[in-house]
């Protein structure tokens, strides 16, 4: 038994590789002839004599899509589990090795447990690559086209971005590689939420030591009270060197961008809400959805078992629509639930009502398998 064990999973995580890599080429060549101009652009920019050669344009499209192979694993891999386990299942089918199976004495929930082993090493390794690989290509990831050439996203402005003392941020760029803000400036409020200093600077970089933003050129222009007309009278201008808060450069970006939140590995999470520059409601959402999903992966795989562990005779095709169409509902309903705040519900419920259902559902369809 062994022997077949090893050969159902082994085809299995084949089938796996061929239809990841399948969809991610093809992923990628859409966006590489819609953004053709821009590769183009990015490898003249790159060649000494300014001319955009082939190799050229495949360097910048592989510097740019090479880091979301590894983002691509990390939303698609439970959808992508399915169809290699329907594809394995099928060949299995169509050969006749499972009717062999069976006559041997081998039951088919007994030939479907190599392919949930499987199921349950790509999630081990999707764990890896929430938590290590993609925190680590985070800055890669989120660039746009216009960046083909950078390492880091685009700079952008700081939008009036409070901190824990109820200072307002703002910026008329950020540049998330250097962690430096330029044009920089800081309004810092009383209890009643007015204006009380203004803290301004040409340019600030964070001190993680210090956990402060050290300032050149810093001074802080303060008023007695912003809505006094004499104002203007009773302003004082101090220089200042560094502005302490709980905003650092990855607060800043989850601030700007929520995307940014599911990039991070589960330790940066946690850190950043004890920061308090993320709700801990929503980093306990982030982390617990995470590790959700993973099981919920699973659990709609093994569902999805029983179309096509079939004893006799099928239609494979109409077999593999009806998985289809039980499979993209159930992953994508069970993400939505694990990430989307549900009104009257906490982060923890959230995630487990959706492997409430699932846990139940996978028992009573594989049951149902004849055998």
């Amino acid at each position: 038994m062994r022997i077949l064990d090893r050969f159902i999973l082994m085809r299995f995580l084949g089938n796996f590789a061929v239809i990841f890599l399948l969809l991610y080429v093809f992923a990628v060549s859409i966006d590489t002839i819609v953004q053709a101009q821009k590769f183009v652009d990015a490898a003249r920019a790159a060649s000494p004599d300014g001319a955009a050669s082939i190799l050229g344009i495949l360097k910048a499209v592989l510097d740019f899509h090479g880091p979301r192979i590894f983002q691509m694993y990390q939303y698609l891999a439970g959808l992508v589990a399915v169809g290699a386990m329907g594809f394995t299942l099928a060949q299995l089918h169509r050969n006749r090795e499972l009717v062999a199976m069976m006559a041997a004495g081998i039951s088919l929930p007994r030939v479907a447990l190599p392919i949930v082993i499987g199921g349950a090493l790509l999630g081990s390794i999707q764990v890896l690559d929430n938590e290590v690989i993609v925190p680590r290509l985070a800055a890669e990831l989120m660039r746009d086209h216009s960046e083909l050439i950078k390492k880091g996203p685009k700079q952008l402005p700081v939008q009036l971005v409070p901190d824990d003392r109820g200072a307002l941020l703002h910026a008329e760029a950020f540049d998330r590689s250097t962690s430096t803000m330029r044009g920089f400036v800081a309004l810092e409020r009383g209890s009643e939420g007015t204006l009380q200093s203004r803290v301004q600077a040409s340019s600030a970089t964070w001190d993680e030591a210090r956990q402060a933003w050290v300032l050149k050129d810093g001074r802080r222009v303060k008023t007695a009270d912003a809505r006094d007309q004499r104002a203007q009278q009773l302003t004082s201008t101090t220089p200042v060197e560094e502005l302490p808060s709980s905003l650092s450069p990855s607060a800043l970006v989850m601030r700007q961008n929520r995307m940014f939140a599911h990039m991070m590995s589960s330790r940066q999470i946690v850190s950043m809400a004890d920061e308090g520059s993320l709700p801990a409601a929503d980093a306990r959402r982030f982390v617990i959805g995470r590790w959700g999903a993973i099981l919920a992966n699973v659990l709609v795989l093994v569902a999805c078992l029983p179309f096509f562990l079939l004893r006799e005779p099928a239609n494979l095709l109409a077999q593999s629509v009806r998985c289809a169409a039980f499979a993209v509902p159930m992953s994508l309903g069970a993400m939505v639930a694990m990430t989307v705040p549900l009104s009257g519900l906490g982060p923890t419920a959230g995630v487990l009502i959706p492997i409430a259902v699932l846990i139940p559902l996978a028992v009573w369809r594989m049951s149902g398998v004849r055998t």
